[in-house]
């Protein structure tokens, strides 16, 4: 929704590593795996020694992770927000402003 040049201003692409100490898969990491790959989610399955060649600092205690390389960060969450705001009231949307009184579960 920001374009191009917004998006590549606010986010740094610099990959995201999830890490295990436990060697084998649990069946809720094999169920999200399936639900990651029909949405063409970018990422590779790391042992213990690619998680060395990655991160020389991480303890050896971590046998396996993984790797998304197309992750990132936003270095301006308000500045993301502002932009979709921005973008958002160009396509016609209404922005209102209302102050949150509480937030219940």
């Amino acid at each position: 929704m920001l374009g191009d040049t917004d998006w590549k201003r606010l986010f740094r692409p610099n990959g995201a590593l999830h890490v295990w100490r436990d060697v084998s898969p649990s069946a809720l990491d094999e169920r999200i795996a399936s639900l990651r790959m029909p949405r063409r989610v970018s990422f590779e399955r790391l042992g213990a020694e690619q998680l060395r060649e990655l991160e020389p600092a991480l303890s050896p205690s971590y046998k396996r992770g993984i790797y998304f390389p197309d992750s990132g960060h936003v270095i301006s969450p308000p500045a993301l927000v502002a932009g979709l705001m921005d973008r958002a009231a160009a396509l016609g949307a209404s922005i209102l402003s209302a102050r949150v009184e509480a937030i219940v579960p």
